[in-house]
């Protein structure tokens, strides 16, 4: 018997993609707090059957160099990805991104009341091969929490994609994906 619990965490997780994708990723608060914080980043979300839903990003911060993350989700399944050394990650502005990795991924029964009617473990390997060519002009977003600066998305063609080996294996399809620029600050006294 499943509670709704699962349910409405997987909802929440939905409607917050789908809220950031429809606007472009709008800009939030530096990750410190206050100061400045600049970033260009492709940004992709992914579904798949069985209610797979990956979520990435490859991101080019000032004075922090390229980050990539990568997240998992399955209805009922708590998802943890560990990932090789990246193979190919870059950022170019709002004109294009690429990112080629593997992780390893682990999948649990989510603490859920599911009665271990899921497997202890469900493991392997996931492959994220993406490139964003950007499309049509940039558009400006709005500001979030406490930011006073810019926040721009542009539309992007994404090839490639999300596949999944081992218990889950699955070829996953692009939902949304673009390409946007912050350049935002949080003033002293305003978080």
């Amino acid at each position: 018997m499943r509670t709704r619990t699962a349910g409405r965490a997987l909802t929440v997780l939905l409607a917050t993609a789908a809220m950031e994708t429809a606007a472009g990723t709008a800009a939030a608060a530096p990750p410190e707090g206050a100061g400045t914080y600049t970033a260009y980043r492709g940004w992709a979300l992914f579904t798949g059957g069985d209610g797979l839903v990956a979520d990435v990003t490859v991101e080019e911060e000032r004075g922090a160099g390229t980050v990539v993350r990568f997240a998992l989700y399955r209805e009922g399944l708590s998802c943890t990805v560990d990932g090789e050394d990246v193979a190919v990650a870059e950022v170019d502005r709002l004109d294009s991104a690429r990112l080629e990795v593997s992780y390893d991924y682990t999948c649990t029964a989510a603490d859920d009341g599911s009665q271990g009617l899921a497997p202890e473990s469900l493991t392997g390997t996931v492959d994220v091969d993406l490139t964003w060519t950007g499309v049509g002009r940039a558009e400006r977003q709005p500001l979030y929490d406490c930011t006073v600066g810019l926040s721009l998305s542009r539309e992007a063609l994404v090839s490639g994609g999300v596949s999944l080996t081992g218990d889950l294996a699955a070829e996953l399809d692009l939902d949304n994906g673009g390409l946007s620029h912050d350049n935002v600050a949080c003033p002293p006294g305003r978080v």
